[in-house]
Protein backbone atom coordinates (compact mmCIF):
# COMPACT_ATOMS: atom_id res chain seq x y z
CA UNK A 1 0.00 0.00 0.00
CA UNK A 2 2.84 2.43 0.86
CA UNK A 3 4.54 1.72 -2.47
CA UNK A 4 1.38 2.49 -4.44
CA UNK A 5 0.91 5.78 -2.55
CA UNK A 6 4.41 7.03 -3.24
CA UNK A 7 4.32 5.83 -6.84
CA UNK A 8 1.19 7.90 -7.34
CA UNK A 9 2.88 10.99 -5.91
CA UNK A 10 6.16 10.55 -7.75
CA UNK A 11 5.00 9.07 -11.05
CA UNK A 12 7.06 6.71 -13.18
CA UNK A 13 10.84 6.74 -13.62
CA UNK A 14 10.34 8.38 -17.04
CA UNK A 15 8.15 11.10 -15.50
CA UNK A 16 10.62 11.89 -12.76
CA UNK A 17 13.50 12.30 -15.16
CA UNK A 18 11.96 14.13 -18.08
CA UNK A 19 8.60 15.62 -17.16
CA UNK A 20 7.26 18.26 -14.81
CA UNK A 21 3.60 18.31 -13.82
CA UNK A 22 2.03 21.77 -13.67
CA UNK A 23 -1.47 23.08 -13.07
CA UNK A 24 -3.26 26.41 -13.61
CA UNK A 25 -2.67 29.09 -11.01
CA UNK A 26 -5.26 29.65 -8.27
CA UNK A 27 -6.72 26.12 -8.49
CA UNK A 28 -5.69 24.81 -5.09
CA UNK A 29 -2.30 23.20 -5.65
CA UNK A 30 -0.35 21.39 -2.95
CA UNK A 31 3.46 21.17 -3.43
CA UNK A 32 4.91 17.81 -2.38
CA UNK A 33 8.45 17.62 -3.77
CA UNK A 34 10.76 20.03 -5.57
CA UNK A 35 9.43 20.52 -9.08
CA UNK A 36 6.33 18.43 -8.47
CA UNK A 37 2.77 19.41 -7.60
CA UNK A 38 -0.49 17.62 -6.91
CA UNK A 39 -3.92 19.05 -7.53
CA UNK A 40 -5.53 17.55 -4.47
CA UNK A 41 -9.10 18.73 -5.02
CA UNK A 42 -9.39 16.58 -8.18
CA UNK A 43 -7.31 13.70 -6.98
CA UNK A 44 -8.73 10.44 -8.37
CA UNK A 45 -7.05 8.21 -5.81
CA UNK A 46 -9.58 6.03 -4.03
CA UNK A 47 -7.24 5.06 -1.24
CA UNK A 48 -8.34 6.02 2.25
CA UNK A 49 -6.57 6.12 5.56
CA UNK A 50 -7.23 2.91 7.47
CA UNK A 51 -7.20 4.81 10.79
CA UNK A 52 -9.65 7.66 10.21
CA UNK A 53 -11.17 6.87 6.79
CA UNK A 54 -10.19 10.22 5.26
CA UNK A 55 -8.49 10.64 1.87
CA UNK A 56 -4.83 10.86 2.79
CA UNK A 57 -1.83 8.60 3.26
CA UNK A 58 -1.63 6.83 6.58
CA UNK A 59 1.75 8.43 7.26
CA UNK A 60 0.03 11.83 7.23
CA UNK A 61 -2.74 10.85 9.63
CA UNK A 62 -2.94 12.75 12.90
CA UNK A 63 -4.45 9.69 14.55
CA UNK A 64 -1.16 7.79 14.42
CA UNK A 65 -0.17 6.76 17.96
CA UNK A 66 3.08 8.76 17.75
CA UNK A 67 1.19 11.94 16.82
CA UNK A 68 -1.51 11.42 19.46
CA UNK A 69 1.04 10.80 22.23
CA UNK A 70 2.85 14.02 21.36
CA UNK A 71 -0.38 16.05 21.36
CA UNK A 72 -1.59 14.49 24.60
CA UNK A 73 1.76 15.17 26.29
CA UNK A 74 1.74 18.83 25.24
CA UNK A 75 -1.88 19.25 26.30
CA UNK A 76 -1.21 17.66 29.68
CA UNK A 77 1.75 19.95 30.36
CA UNK A 78 -0.26 23.06 29.51
CA UNK A 79 -3.19 21.87 31.64
CA UNK A 80 -0.98 21.14 34.65
CA UNK A 81 0.76 24.50 34.39
CA UNK A 82 -2.55 26.31 34.11
CA UNK A 83 -3.97 24.35 37.02
CA UNK A 84 -1.04 25.31 39.29
CA UNK A 85 -1.54 29.00 38.51
CA UNK A 86 -5.30 28.79 38.85
CA UNK A 87 -5.43 26.85 42.13
CA UNK A 88 -3.11 29.23 43.95
CA UNK A 89 -3.88 32.59 42.36
CA UNK A 90 -7.63 32.65 42.00
CA UNK A 91 -8.26 35.03 44.95
CA UNK A 92 -6.62 38.13 46.38
CA UNK A 93 -5.62 37.83 50.02
CA UNK A 94 -3.69 39.84 52.60
CA UNK A 95 -2.24 39.34 56.03
CA UNK A 96 -3.30 42.22 58.28
CA UNK A 97 -3.28 43.02 61.99
CA UNK A 98 -6.53 43.43 63.90
CA UNK A 99 -6.19 45.90 66.75
CA UNK A 100 -8.59 45.13 69.58
CA UNK A 101 -8.98 46.21 73.19
CA UNK A 102 -7.56 42.95 74.45
CA UNK A 103 -4.80 42.23 71.95
CA UNK A 104 -3.38 42.62 68.44
CA UNK A 105 -3.69 39.67 66.12
CA UNK A 106 -2.47 38.84 62.62
CA UNK A 107 -5.16 37.31 60.42
CA UNK A 108 -5.75 36.41 56.80
CA UNK A 109 -8.11 38.68 54.91
CA UNK A 110 -9.89 38.19 51.60
CA UNK A 111 -10.62 40.97 49.10
CA UNK A 112 -13.97 40.32 47.41
CA UNK A 113 -15.66 42.96 45.26
CA UNK A 114 -18.59 40.59 44.81
CA UNK A 115 -19.62 41.16 48.41
CA UNK A 116 -21.41 44.44 49.13
CA UNK A 117 -20.42 44.43 52.79
CA UNK A 118 -17.31 43.61 54.80
CA UNK A 119 -17.31 40.73 57.30
CA UNK A 120 -15.33 39.46 60.25
CA UNK A 121 -15.30 35.95 61.66
CA UNK A 122 -17.72 35.80 64.57
CA UNK A 123 -15.30 34.10 67.00
CA UNK A 124 -12.52 36.51 66.06
CA UNK A 125 -14.67 39.59 66.77
CA UNK A 126 -15.61 38.23 70.20
CA UNK A 127 -12.06 37.22 71.12
CA UNK A 128 -10.64 40.60 70.10
CA UNK A 129 -13.24 42.45 72.15
CA UNK A 130 -14.50 44.67 69.33
CA UNK A 131 -17.41 46.93 70.22
CA UNK A 132 -20.73 46.13 68.56
CA UNK A 133 -22.48 49.19 67.15
CA UNK A 134 -25.76 47.80 65.86
CA UNK A 135 -27.62 44.73 64.65
CA UNK A 136 -28.74 44.16 61.08
CA UNK A 137 -31.07 41.64 59.47
CA UNK A 138 -30.04 40.81 55.91
CA UNK A 139 -31.35 38.56 53.14
CA UNK A 140 -28.42 37.45 50.96
CA UNK A 141 -28.72 36.95 47.21
CA UNK A 142 -26.15 34.36 46.08
CA UNK A 143 -24.60 33.56 42.72
CA UNK A 144 -27.14 31.81 40.54
CA UNK A 145 -30.05 33.77 42.01
CA UNK A 146 -30.55 31.74 45.19
CA UNK A 147 -31.91 33.81 48.07
CA UNK A 148 -31.26 32.94 51.71
CA UNK A 149 -33.58 33.35 54.64
CA UNK A 150 -33.26 36.48 56.73
CA UNK A 151 -30.04 36.35 58.76
CA UNK A 152 -29.06 38.33 61.85
CA UNK A 153 -25.63 39.99 61.91
CA UNK A 154 -23.94 42.07 64.59
CA UNK A 155 -22.00 45.04 63.25
CA UNK A 156 -18.58 45.74 64.81
CA UNK A 157 -16.22 48.69 64.59
CA UNK A 158 -12.96 47.04 63.54
CA UNK A 159 -9.44 48.53 63.49
CA UNK A 160 -7.06 47.10 60.92
CA UNK A 161 -3.39 47.84 60.22
CA UNK A 162 -0.85 46.79 57.65
CA UNK A 163 2.15 48.21 55.75
CA UNK A 164 2.29 51.15 58.15
CA UNK A 165 -1.33 52.14 57.57
CA UNK A 166 -4.23 51.90 60.05
CA UNK A 167 -7.92 52.22 59.27
CA UNK A 168 -11.28 51.63 60.93
CA UNK A 169 -14.30 50.08 59.26
CA UNK A 170 -17.66 48.48 59.97
CA UNK A 171 -17.80 44.71 59.59
CA UNK A 172 -20.65 42.27 60.07
CA UNK A 173 -20.03 39.08 62.00
CA UNK A 174 -20.26 35.74 60.21
CA UNK A 175 -19.79 32.22 61.69
CA UNK A 176 -17.81 31.12 58.62
CA UNK A 177 -16.61 33.39 55.82
CA UNK A 178 -15.46 30.85 53.23
CA UNK A 179 -13.79 27.50 52.69
CA UNK A 180 -9.98 27.23 53.06
CA UNK A 181 -8.08 29.45 50.62
CA UNK A 182 -4.57 28.21 49.71
CA UNK A 183 -1.69 30.65 49.85
CA UNK A 184 0.50 31.14 46.80
CA UNK A 185 3.30 28.62 46.36
CA UNK A 186 6.84 29.39 45.28
CA UNK A 187 7.44 29.66 41.56
CA UNK A 188 9.20 31.79 38.93
CA UNK A 189 7.18 34.76 40.17
CA UNK A 190 8.87 34.58 43.60
CA UNK A 191 12.31 35.74 42.44
CA UNK A 192 10.77 38.30 40.08
CA UNK A 193 8.79 39.89 42.92
CA UNK A 194 11.93 40.07 45.07
CA UNK A 195 13.83 41.74 42.23
CA UNK A 196 11.06 44.34 41.96
CA UNK A 197 11.09 44.98 45.70
CA UNK A 198 7.54 43.67 46.13
CA UNK A 199 6.76 41.57 49.19
CA UNK A 200 3.22 40.11 49.23
CA UNK A 201 2.00 39.62 52.77
CA UNK A 202 0.03 36.37 52.47
CA UNK A 203 2.70 33.88 51.41
CA UNK A 204 3.20 31.70 54.49
CA UNK A 205 0.65 29.44 56.17
CA UNK A 206 -2.89 28.61 55.16
CA UNK A 207 -5.00 29.57 58.15
CA UNK A 208 -8.71 30.38 57.87
CA UNK A 209 -9.98 33.61 56.37
CA UNK A 210 -10.99 35.76 59.37
CA UNK A 211 -11.70 39.05 57.58
CA UNK A 212 -13.40 39.91 54.29
CA UNK A 213 -13.05 43.31 52.68
CA UNK A 214 -16.13 43.92 50.54
CA UNK A 215 -17.00 46.48 47.89
CA UNK A 216 -17.86 49.01 50.62
CA UNK A 217 -14.16 49.48 51.50
CA UNK A 218 -12.03 47.94 48.73
CA UNK A 219 -12.17 51.08 46.61
CA UNK A 220 -10.55 53.00 49.46
CA UNK A 221 -7.85 50.36 49.98
CA UNK A 222 -6.50 50.08 46.44
CA UNK A 223 -3.67 52.51 45.66
CA UNK A 224 -3.92 52.09 41.89
CA UNK A 225 -0.53 50.41 41.57
CA UNK A 226 -0.21 46.97 40.07
CA UNK A 227 2.70 45.02 38.65
CA UNK A 228 2.46 42.59 35.74
CA UNK A 229 4.94 39.72 35.86
CA UNK A 230 6.47 37.91 32.91
CA UNK A 231 4.42 34.80 33.73
CA UNK A 232 1.20 36.76 33.13
CA UNK A 233 0.24 37.27 36.79
CA UNK A 234 -0.58 40.61 38.42
CA UNK A 235 0.32 41.78 41.91
CA UNK A 236 -1.83 44.62 43.26
CA UNK A 237 -0.92 47.13 45.96
CA UNK A 238 -3.31 48.19 48.72
CA UNK A 239 -2.84 50.53 51.65
CA UNK A 240 -2.44 47.41 53.81
CA UNK A 241 0.20 45.76 51.61
CA UNK A 242 0.68 43.92 48.32
CA UNK A 243 -1.59 41.01 47.40
CA UNK A 244 -0.03 37.81 46.04
CA UNK A 245 0.04 37.74 42.22
CA UNK A 246 -3.12 36.61 40.50
CA UNK A 247 -4.10 35.81 36.93
CA UNK A 248 -6.49 38.37 35.49
CA UNK A 249 -8.92 37.77 32.64
CA UNK A 250 -7.99 39.40 29.37
CA UNK A 251 -10.15 42.31 28.21
CA UNK A 252 -10.73 43.16 24.56
CA UNK A 253 -9.92 46.72 23.64
CA UNK A 254 -12.78 48.62 22.02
Amino acid sequence: MYASIFNYFLGSEHDRGTKKRTFPKGKGVLPLFKGWTLRYKRCHSKQKCILCGKSHAILMCLELPAHKEERDKEGKQVKQSDQVLTNHTSTRTLRVHLIGKRSTRQVRALLDTGSQRSYILQNTAQEMGFVSTKEEKIIHTLFGGRITNEQRHICYEVSVSGAGHTCSLEALDQPMICNPVPYIQEGPWTDELKALGIAPTDVIGDGPIEMLFGADVIGKLYTGRKQELTCGLFAVETLLGWTPPKRENSVNHF
